[in-house]
């Protein structure tokens, strides 16, 4: 997960002079707390199955942002098995029915080095 610059509650409390390369402060406390809603969310609602333990690493990169990978173990019985059951948990596509999201998704979610591939139906 990494933090957007663009996020409206960052954009919302910077002066009129000011832009958010210039505010880490605000990147920092919006970074932690969508962190934090993350780490609820897979611990509390199970969002991804029975969380037993979890470990993270906060990195930053190039251009100064907050970048975090997160390891989780599920549950035995929560741990997906199948092909199928990996798709029913990862989903990595740009949705054709609704062009303004499509937007979204292509400017916040894309990798900038284009390392795009063609869509799969199922996990192999």
């Amino acid at each position: 997960m990494t933090v957007n610059p663009n996020r409206p509650e960052i954009k919302r409390l910077l002066e009129h002079n000011q832009s958010s390369d210039t505010r880490p402060d605000l990147i920092a406390i919006v970074f932690k707390l969508k962190f934090d809603a993350v780490l609820h969310d897979a611990k509390n609602r199970h969002i991804f199955g029975r969380i037993i333990g979890y470990t993270f690493s906060i990195e930053y990169q190039e251009r100064g942002l907050p970048h975090v990978l997160i390891l989780l173990y599920l549950h035995g019985d929560d741990v997906p098995k199948t092909p199928e059951q990996i798709d029913e948990l990862v989903r990595a596509q740009i949705p054709t029915y609704d062009p303004v999201l499509a937007e979204i998704i292509k400017s916040q979610l894309c990798c900038a080095g284009n390392w795009t591939k063609e869509y799969c139906d199922t996990t192999n």
